[in-house]
C-alpha cells in the first residue's frame, strides 16, 4: 500500500508540474495563426504584448520579461491583417483615406463602413505630401511634409477644423509618431536629414511641452504602452527597449539587432 501511495503522489506531482509549465507559457505568449485564407491573433491573457514586423514576419513579445523566446509568422503581413490599421475608427465602423487628385492635391475622405457613404473631410494642396493617418476618438491625426517643414496635424471632430500640433523645420522631419490611448500625448521619431540621426521625443498635445527621450541618434519606431506611461522603441543594431515618459527606467526588452520594419502596437 505504501508503494502504491508513493507512486500516486509521484504521478500527481508530475501532472502538476506539466500543467504549471503549460499555463505559464500560455499566459506569457500569444498564439499567432496564419494561413492563405485568414490571418488573426489569438491571445491568451495577452496584456503587455508588443507586436513588431521584421524580415516579413510578425513578432510578438511580452514586455514584462526579456526571455529570448517569441512566436513568429513567416508570411508577409500588413497592419490591416492584424487589425492594427490606424486609419480605422476605434469602433471599426469608419475608415479614413488620403486620395490623390489629378492636380496633385489630396482629399481626406471618410467612409462609413456600414452604409458605404463617403464624405470628403478636407483637401490638402499639392505643395504638401500627406502620410501616416491615425484615427482617434477626438479626430484624425496626419502628417504633411513639404520642402521646408514637417507638420503633425489634427482634424478635430469637435470643430471640424484642422489644427497644427507640432511643426519641425528642415533638416528635421517627423519620421514616425504614435498617439497615446487618451490622445493627450504624442511620441515622435525625429529624423535629421543632414546627419541621418533618429531620436525620440514625447510631447503633450494640449500645451506643446516636450521632452527628448533619446539623444544617441539610433532610436526608431516609438509606441506608447496601453497605460500611456511608457514607450517602447527599437535601438539600431541592438534591440527593443522601453522607457518611462519622464525619461527614467530604461530597460532592454528584447535583443534584436536586425533592422525591423515597424513596431505596430503595444497592448
Amino acid at each position: 500500500m505504501t508503494k502504491i501511495s508513493s507512486l500516486i503522489f509521484i504521478v500527481l506531482g508530475f501532472l502538476i508540474l506539466i500543467f504549471g509549465v503549460y499555463f505559464s507559457y500560455k499566459n506569457y505568449y500569444p498564439l499567432i495563426i496564419n494561413n492563405s485564407k485568414d490571418s488573426q491573433i489569438i491571445s491568451n491573457n495577452s496584456q503587455n504584448n508588443l507586436y513588431f514586423q521584421a524580415e516579413n514576419k510578425l513578432f510578438s513579445i511580452n514586455t514584462d520579461n526579456s526571455l529570448d523566446r517569441l512566436i513568429t509568422n513567416t508570411t508577409p503581413l500588413t497592419t490591416s491583417d492584424f487589425s492594427f490599421d490606424p486609419t480605422l475608427s476605434p469602433d471599426k465602423t469608419k475608415n479614413v483615406k488620403a486620395e490623390k487628385n489629378d492636380d496633385s492635391s489630396t482629399n481626406l475622405n471618410l467612409t462609413d463602413l456600414q452604409t458605404n457613404r463617403i464624405e470628403q473631410l478636407f483637401k490638402v494642396d499639392s505643395n504638401n505630401i500627406v502620410s501616416q493617418l491615425n484615427y482617434q476618438t477626438n479626430g484624425i491625426f496626419y502628417l504633411t511634409n513639404n520642402q521646408t517643414s514637417s507638420i503633425l496635424n489634427l482634424f478635430d471632430f469637435g470643430t471640424n477644423q484642422n489644427k497644427t500640433i507640432l511643426t519641425l523645420n528642415t533638416p528635421n522631419e517627423i519620421a514616425n509618431y504614435n498617439i497615446s490611448k487618451d490622445a493627450n500625448s504624442v511620441v515622435l521619431q525625429i529624423k535629421n536629414n543632414q546627419t541621418n540621426e533618429n531620436n525620440i521625443q514625447v510631447s503633450q498635445i494640449k500645451d506643446g511641452s516636450s521632452l527628448q527621450l533619446t539623444t544617441d541618434g539610433q532610436s526608431f519606431y516609438p509606441v506608447f504602452s496601453p497605460e500611456g506611461d511608457q514607450i517602447a522603441f527599437w535601438h539600431e543594431n541592438d534591440g527593443i527597449y522601453k522607457i518611462n515618459i519622464n525619461k527614467t527606467g530604461l530597460f532592454k526588452i528584447y535583443n534584436y539587432p536586425t533592422k525591423i520594419d515597424q513596431i505596430f502596437t503595444w497592448r
